[in-house]
This record gives C-alpha cells, structure tokens and sequence, in this order.
C-alpha cells in the first residue's frame, strides 16, 4: 500500500517529467485522492515514495487504477442535478423533509455561485442533494375514491390517540393505490392502520424498520434504531461504522463489539483485501473469485430475491422495435453465462418474477430457449431492417463484477447477430443518475431485488409507474396489473400475475437471465453467519471462533 507519494506530468509524450504534487495516504486500500493545479499533459506518472509491502526489507507498490478527473466536471454535475430539482415545490412535501431538501440546494447554489470550492466539496455537495431529493416526502393527499373513515373512539383516556395521518405514496412503498389511508398511534405500542382499498400483498409490506421521525434526515445527524448495531460513523465513498447495540431487545445478542461496511472501489480490490484478511465478509461472488478463495476462505451459496436482467430501453431505436429486443432475447445463451458467471448454480428465468415464489411464478423458458438460437435472431434482425447489425451501448456499474463478466459474455454472444455492443462502466451514483433516474441508456445489466410480494417487480414495468426505467408500455400489462391488485382470490390473482409475466416475455421489454445465486466469502476465523431470502446482511448471530 502506497503511504507516501508523487506525482509527475509530462508535456511531450513522457519524454521529461515534472512534479505535479506530493503528500501521505493512509495505510488502506480506499481509493486515493491527489489534488494539484490543471495542466496540459500527455502524461501521468505515480511515484511511490514510501509503501507498505508484504515483502521484508523492501518499499514497493502498485496503484490497480488511476482516475484523472477535473473540478469542472464535478461543478456541471452538482449543476445538472441542482437544475433538475429547481423545479421542485415546496407545498407537495411534508416540512421535514422539505427543511432538509432546501438547506441542501442553498449549499449546493452557494458553491455553484462562488466556484471557489475543491473537487471533494462539490461531489459531497452533489451527494447530499441526491440523497435529500431522494428523501423527500410527499405531504398528505386526499383519496377521492375513499371518503375519510371515521375515526374509532379511543377507549382509553390515559392515552389518547395521536391524530397525525399520513397516506402512502403512490408507488414509494406499496404496490398501487393508497393501500394505507391513515396511520395512527391507537394506544402506547399499538398501531392502527386504516386501508382505503382491500389488498392481500399489504400484510409483507410490515417488515420495515420503525424508527423515529426524522431520524437520519437531517445532514450529520446520528440516524437512531432498534437493531443490534448502532451508528457510529460514516465517510462518503468509504463505508459506515457500526457499534454493538447495548439495549438490542433480544438477549445475548450480538456477539460482535463492531462492524465496519466498507465501500470497494472495484472487485479485484475487494478480492486482494479478502485475501490480505482486511476484509471478513464478500458477498456476490463471480464464480472465478469463488474458486480463487475456496481453499482460505468458507465460500457458501444460497438463493436471491434477484432477477439479473439486461434491460433494454424499449424509447431508443432499434430497441423500441419489439422484433430487435425478441432477436437479443434469441440471441443469448443463458446456460453459457450462467455457467461461466455463476459456476451453474443461478435460476434461469425469462420474466420479472422470483421461482421462488412458486404460487405466482411461471416457467417461461421454452419462448426464446435457454441456448442461443442464431439463426431465428437473424431472422428477426432483417426483418426489422438491421441485417447488417448496429452499434449498442451497456452501462454497468463497474464495481459488480458478477454484472461487469456478464456484459462481457454478452458481447461476445452479440457478435453473432452483427450487433456491436460496448461495455460502459461506471460508479453506482453516475449509474442511477444518468440510467435508472435519467433513462439516458441502450442497454444495462444489472439485478433488482424483491420482497416477498408478486407485486414488487411486476409493478415497475407499468406504462405511467416512475420506477418503469426502461420504459415498457402495454395496454395489456397495465390493464392486468390493475386486475391483479383488485382481485382477492388466490388462485385468480396468480392467473393474472402469471399473465404479467406472459406479456412481459413475448414483448420482450428485456431481456431476463437468471435469479443469481449469492456466493459469498467468509473468513475461516468467523462463525454463525445466516442467509436470508431478501437483500441483507445480518451480523448479529456472526461470532469470532479463533
């Protein structure tokens, strides 16, 4: 590890070179950041002058990567999202949120306007505006379609009940509709929930977190919960510190005093940190990081809530002609990726639902076959006029690298068919800017978790639902979807999910691979580590056994 530093630029193809800066890093392996005044260069060089090195009597080190970015880019960035959120009223959201919201704009319009701030004081700028803009909470709206319910007289005059309604946001948490009209404080440890519409997916939606109002929303406020750990630190770009809970509610848990989330920069990062035993835990293994830590580390599997897809933006030519995104769905062989990705252990699937959900869940694999058929994907390219192929763009968030192999299979499967896809790899924060948010895209893989409602994937892919990134429209879809949140027998719901999945399939609005299996690592040092079928890491039953 680099502990000590220079860098030097040349103006004439590295023939000479000339100091740009120096300075200390510390002893990890985070990403760096060295700062010096903008010069024209053809070249770059990192020169280490003091390391730490796993070799006795010796300095040396190497950098995995080098980014070599400007403060101008970051100033058109926090302008972008700045600008996007100008617009913003104040009287839709509640005044919590709203405080926050603005109080990150004035920042963010005071560095814009002054233009005097670093590169690291604009990104934290721009984060803290996303992550406020993200919070923002609608204020109440009234549902005219069920008229206010009366409230039921509180039986106990000790503690009378706390009239502060809340209504759900359409599509924030729920699957549609206002499921929750009014949500009130009945009696001391008793919520009542008042539905303006009957619904059988709302019973998993009560498996949130109950924290205090507030909690977290405010810049560098200590976020307040029940869980085993609590909050000590966070550093943006770096990860989140968290310290044994000593009033957690269920005895003799956890057995750990700490544990610190550290964010990687890539995977070939987290893979040199799990060996060097910096590292503990690395879940979403590719199935070459699985065999290269088999022998020192515990390396076990378990099901997903994931669907891995490559999605299609079906609003950009030639993905808005259903028979281009049929072709790429013949075109790919799913038993390929999943066996040079996956090691074999992923569930095939060509819709958005989970196998696991077995009542709701159809096997649509058969429509386009688990191996490539080329030759029907010729057919439908030149029907669709791209005989000779065309060019395609897949954003992926570079540190995935389960997502990252994949697109690489793909690429190649493409050529078949004369389509020339690039991969474009980038951070999570740019990724949800510009591709989920922005829909400014071709093609992105990458996977979507559910709960444990039919609903949860299904609803995303509604013609008007804000969470459509890839913007599929069907009149069917959207007629189904509201029949199936209607409906209230079992069977007949999963009549009409199974024909979500159907419409989403023969319409190829993308193109569904599999739901991955979670690889993960595990230190040998370390014991009681416990899956679960939904994304999270729990550490409060991990202990130390060494």
């Amino acid at each position: 590890m680099i502990t000590k530093y220079e860098i030097y630029v040349s103006q004439d193809n590295g023939r000479t070179y000339q100091k740009a800066c120096e300075g200390d890093w510390e002893a990890d392996h985070s990403w760096k950041t060295a700062e010096f005044s903008p010069v024209m260069a053809t070249d770059v060089k990192l020169q280490t002058v003091d390391a730490l090195s796993a070799a006795e009597g010796k300095q040396f080190a190497s950098a995995a990567e080098i980014r070599i970015t400007t403060a101008e880019g970051e100033y058109e960035a926090l302008r972008t999202v700045w600008e996007a959120n100008s617009q913003r009223v104040k009287t839709e959201y509640t005044t919590e949120t709203w405080a926050v919201f603005e109080r990150a704009m004035q920042k963010a319009e005071q560095i814009l306007t002054q233009q005097t701030a670093d590169k690291t004081a604009v990104l934290l700028a721009k984060e803290a505006l996303v992550r406020a803009a993200d919070a923002l909470k609608k204020a109440e709206i009234k549902n005219p379609d069920n008229p206010p319910v009366k409230e039921p007289e509180d039986k106990n005059p000790q503690n009378p009940a706390v009239q502060n309604p809340v209504t759900a946001q359409q599509g924030k948490h729920y699957r549609a509709g206002n499921y929750f009209y009014r949500v009130t404080s009945a009696k001391k440890q008793t919520v009542q929930v008042t539905v303006g519409s009957a619904n059988t997916e709302l019973i998993y939606s009560f498996v949130a977190a109950i924290i205090p109002a507030g909690s977290g929303e405010a810049e560098g406020a200590d976020p307040v919960g029940t869980g085993p750990f609590s909050y000590v630190s966070y550093e943006p770009l770096k990860g989140i510190t968290m310290a044994k809970n000593p009033d957690y509610w269920q005895e003799g848990l956890p057995y750990l005093d700490s544990v610190e989330f550290k964010i990687m920069g890539d995977g070939d990062t987290s893979l040199m940190e799990l060996q060097g035993g910096t590292v503990d835990f690395y879940a979403y293994l590719t199935d070459s990081q699985a065999q290269a830590l088999k022998d020192s580390h515990q390396v076990i599997s378990s099901p997903t809530n994931m669907v891995q897809a490559l999605f299609l933006n079906n609003a950009v030519e030639p993905l808005n002609d259903v028979r281009v995104r049929q072709a790429i769905s013949y075109a790919l062989d799913k038993d390929e990726i999943n066996g040079f990705v996956g090691g074999g252990n992923g569930t095939l699937i060509s819709s958005a639902m989970l196998p696991t959900l077995k009542e709701y869940y159809v096997d649509l694999n058969e429509t386009y076959g688990s191996a490539a058929n080329v030759e029907k994907a010729k057919e439908l390219m030149a029907d669709a006029g791209y005989g000779d192929g065309f060019d395609m763009e897949i954003a992926i968030v570079s540190t995935y690298p389960f997502h990252m192999q994949t697109g690489e299979v793909i690429v190649e499967q493409l050529k078949n068919i004369g389509i020339n896809a690039t991969i474009k790899g980038m951070e999570n924060g740019t990724w949800l800017d510009e591709v989920y948010n922005g829909r400014q895209f071709d093609a992105t893989i990458t996977a979507l978790t559910c709960d444990m409602t039919p609903g949860y994937l299904m609803n995303r892919f509604q013609t008007d639902s804000k969470k459509n990134f890839i913007n599929f429209q069907s009149a069917a879809y959207d007629e189904n979807y509201a029949k199936a949140q209607a409906v209230l027998d079992p069977e007949e719901k999963a009549g009409y999910y199974k024909e979500l999945q159907k419409i989403l399939c023969d319409e190829a609005g993308s193109v569904f691979i599999q739901a991955p299996a979670n690889m993960t690592a595990i230190s040998k040092r370390l014991a009681g580590y416990k899956f679960y079928p939904v994304y999270v890491q729990d550490m409060s039953t991990v202990y130390i056994v060494e």
